[in-house]
């Protein structure tokens, strides 16, 4: 009787006694039918809410604008603009276009660095916490008159 036991043991790994040589000792559980109509549920849900969510588009109507299109320029104005560009040789939507190829400099390198660091404890102050309250107290600015934001209505 004890060999009849240990033969289905040995078919079900998860009923197989502890020890028993040549089992498996990992287990699976039976799958429970409750948890999987649970999972199927809630793929349906979400389902149905990724389709309600994208919505629907629908064909319209032509529009017809009825406004009569009015030039500005004259043909040969825009044929002249035409050609200039296309002599010009420059596409500026083109990949390759590069914008700053013929850029030059004003200002020297020294120039431009010492306006940098001039600038710098400026911008620093009305960035900082205060939004350069203590900066604009501490360069004691004389503002000449009084800038008012607006006038009352029932002025005298």
């Amino acid at each position: 009787m004890p060999e009849a036991n240990q033969s289905v043991a040995a078919d079900r790994p998860d009923q197989a006694p502890a020890g028993a040589a040549g089992t498996n000792p990992m287990t699976f559980p039976e799958p429970n039918l409750e948890m999987n109509m649970n999972r199927n549920i809630a793929i349906a849900i979400l389902a149905a809410a990724a389709a309600a969510a994208t919505g629907n588009a629908f064909a319209d109507d032509i529009t017809i604008d009825t406004t009569p299109f009015v030039s500005s320029r004259s043909r040969t104005e825009v044929q002249t603009e035409l050609a200039q560009y296309k002599q010009s040789g420059v596409n500026p939507w083109s990949i390759s276009y590069h914008q700053l190829r013929a850029f030059q400099g004003a200002k020297t390198r020294e120039q431009v660095t010492g306006e940098y660091i001039t600038a710098r404890d400026r911008v620093a102050a009305f960035t900082g916490e205060d939004s350069g309250s203590a900066y604009l107290a501490r360069s004691r600015a004389v503002v000449a008159g009084t800038t008012l934001a607006g006038q009352p209505q029932r002025a005298v």
